[in-house]
């Protein structure tokens, strides 16, 4: 499924500034990997794993709780709604458009020292009074997006032509043209490259 990764942009905004400006340094997109999870159903957490490290937490990477739905306001997938900022009010669910719940995260580069080639990938998941690990014999490269869905969840996912997160990247972001890669323990992976090249900063 193509990149539901609006977030990172959103992330990367803030704290890069992008490489116009002559202060800033670049580094290789191939250094970093995103990693999401979406599920109909609501998660209270999650945690990532490469190599039985957890990144995605503290100052490891970048990471953001999401609810993405059909905006009954604009008729349309929101395009990012953080969770803070959502008025589920407005959201339109039906069966066709289910409320998508997720974690985006962003890790690898030089400020994280996480080397993200050939990383052993596992994800615990966390609601209510529930948990749930997943264990995977998949290795991510650097310069991959790779997204997670209860295989429950795949039919409606991969269907989509449009991303609901990204409906402005519709051609290059389209969950049914994804490399899918397995399903391990009721959830299925799949990837895209990074159509960015680079990640710029202030120094």
């Amino acid at each position: 499924m193509r990149i539901t990764f609006s977030i990172f942009f959103v992330l990367l905004f803030i704290f890069f500034d992008g490489c116009f400006d002559e202060k800033s340094e670049c580094t290789d997109s191939e250094r970093f990997v995103g990693l999401s999870i979406l599920s109909s159903s609501d998660i209270d957490s999650v945690q990532f794993y490469l190599n039985h490290r957890r990144v995605c937490y503290g100052s490891t990477g970048l990471r953001q709780k999401m609810v993405i739905c059909k905006d009954s306001t604009e008729r349309k997938y929101a395009k990012l709604m953080l969770l803070a900022e959502v008025n589920m009010e407005n959201c339109m669910v039906s069966e066709d458009n289910p409320i998508w719940y997720g974690f985006d995260c962003l890790v690898g580069g030089g400020a994280d020292s996480i080397d993200v080639d050939s990383s052993e990938l596992s994800v615990k998941i966390f609601w209510g009074d529930k948990e749930k690990e997943i264990k995977t014999d998949l290795f991510v490269m650097g310069g991959s997006l790779i997204n997670i869905v209860p295989e429950k969840d795949t039919a409606k996912w991969f269907s989509y032509q449009e991303n609901p997160a990204r409906p402005k990247h519709e051609s290059f972001e389209s969950p049914a043209k994804s490399d899918r890669m397995g399903c391990f323990d009721d959830f299925c992976f799949a990837k895209i490259p990074m159509e960015e090249k680079e990640f710029c900063y202030s120094n």
